[in-house]
């Protein structure tokens, strides 16, 4: 460990090896020295550090103090380098750090005056003066409004610039008649990427509005918006419920379809999604349904998780919405252990035999691809098997969001043609190793590890 100046541990007050940084010019050792103590871990020093700055900032604590001092310091530069929304203080030189510090206590020990007087000062000297009024506005807004959750912070800048008018960075449902791209961005995220072709689709009623010669601007009618904003705190994403389910995106599609789940559709923040969002409510009771209809009965030494029971199942897509429909009105039987994912949720062995053959409900709107791991749900492999079918080029390969993905029709062919050793060893109750040496056996010759379907399905004997 090593001082920044201080010269001694703050927790155990011990000497310790000075910095391989230069000292502290002698012009920012007491303003600093200053700083430092308000965030001191001994209160005597915290408390001679604010009776230092002025009685109107003693309402404060000293961490409020810290960071208006360093708020201030950033803000209030007219050195031309990135200020705090651009670079964070955290990522900044040491040299900068200090030189920000005590300049925002300089301005803490003069306030009121000192900010007052600096930003006059800037006015005075600026050559557009509307442009600059703009400008040092926005950094005083930024002061006052930047830490939001500061109101002592906005109240002192408000006595300074009691003409100040906060800025619409934190939007409420209701309280305009507009919202510009930036707030509405605030309220619905991702909506600035697909901000030109909601216009395009005339979704929002807008209206240009011009912004001092720079690039036109819009403005959005707020009732839409909020709208919008209010169905996104209701919507949950369908990769949430798959991993929490830990059911494939196939499945969760199903569940859409068979009406078990509520699409939270909404033309405005989902002309960007890849995959539809569910509404959290209809979620919430499908989970309580779920933990509402499981077995009382004493749960069977030979109960198994139904994901991996669901490995009989083969040849497509799994007919999970029908599985789900059957566990709800309790046809089969079934227990949780600690959770309620398919690892987690328990069934009998041979409870799902009745969906061998039943075909999985159709999907509107069912994505193209499929991920390593949905692609290995549905062929009952391990993800590594898809990958190596992508390296041998027996499926192809897309670019996903995150990684490589395949498309969902290769996937489904190869599903249909061929058996993975997994499924015929869920279906004979044996070991995989076993059907690959029984099927060798009798001369049947596999394809990268797969057994053609049609030849090898009835040999071994369902169990």
């Amino acid at each position: 460990m090593q001082t920044a100046g201080i010269e001694r541990c703050e927790s155990c007050l011990r000497t310790i090896p000075p910095s391989i940084w230069p000292a502290l010019a002698d012009d920012l050792v007491e303003n600093y020295r200053l700083f430092a103590g308000l965030l001191s871990l001994q209160p005597a020093e915290r408390a001679a550090s604010v009776a230092a700055l002025p009685p109107r900032l003693h309402q404060l604590t000293p961490g409020e103090l810290a960071r208006l001092a360093m708020r201030c310091g950033l803000d209030c530069d007219d050195s031309g380098e990135k200020r705090s929304w651009q670079t964070r203080a955290g990522s900044l030189a040491p040299e900068r750090v200090a030189r920000t510090a005590v300049r925002g206590i300089a301005l803490l020990l003069s306030w009121p005056h000192g900010i007052s007087a600096w930003v006059a000062d800037q006015l005075a000297r600026a050559s557009g003066e509307s442009a600059c009024r703009g400008e040092f506005g926005r950094r005083i807004r930024r002061i006052a409004w930047g830490d939001s959750g500061f109101s002592d912070q906005r109240a002192l800048l408000g006595e300074v610039f009691p003409d100040l008018k906060p800025p619409s960075a934190h939007p409420e449902p209701g309280t305009g008649t507009v919202y510009s791209g930036r707030n509405v961005n605030r309220l619905i995220p991702g909506f600035r990427e697909n901000a030109a072709e909601i216009r395009r689709l005339k979704i929002v009623p807008h209206e240009p509005a011009s912004d001092w010669g720079k690039r036109v601007k819009y403005l959005y009618s707020a009732p839409p918006i909020d709208a919008a904003a209010k169905r996104m705190k209701d919507a949950r994403s369908t990769s949430s419920i798959g991993d929490q389910l830990q059911l494939p995106l196939y499945a969760i599609e199903q569940l859409f379809e068979a009406e078990l789940l509520s699409r939270q559709d909404d033309p405005i923040f989902s002309i960007g999604l890849k995959h539809p969002m569910a509404v959290a409510s209809t979620f919430d009771d499908f989970v309580r349904r779920i933990k509402a209809s499981r077995s009382r009965r004493a749960q069977p030494d030979t109960a198994l998780p139904i994901g991996q029971e669901s490995h009989r199942i083969g040849g497509g897509a799994k007919p999970w919405s029908d599985i789900y429909e059957a566990l709800l009105a309790k046809r089969i039987a079934y227990w949780f252990h600690g959770g309620i994912g398919t690892d987690r949720l328990l069934v009998e062995r041979g409870a799902l035999d009745e969906f061998l053959s039943v075909p999985p409900r159709s999907v509107a709107t069912a994505a193209r691809d499929m991920t390593t791991m949905d692609a290995a749900e549905l062929l009952n492999v391990i993800p590594g098997s898809v990958r190596a079918l992508r390296m041998a080029k027996v499926l192809a390969s897309t670019k996903g969001p995150r990684a490589l993905a395949t498309p969902r029709a290769d996937v489904e062919k190869l599903a249909a043609k061929y058996v993975s050793a997994a499924e015929m060893s869920r279906r004979s109750r044996t070991a995989a190793a076993d059907v690959n040496d029984q099927l060798r056996s009798l001369g049947f010759s596999s394809v990268h590890g797969l057994w053609i379907r049609s030849q090898v399905l009835n040999v071994l004997p369902l169990r």
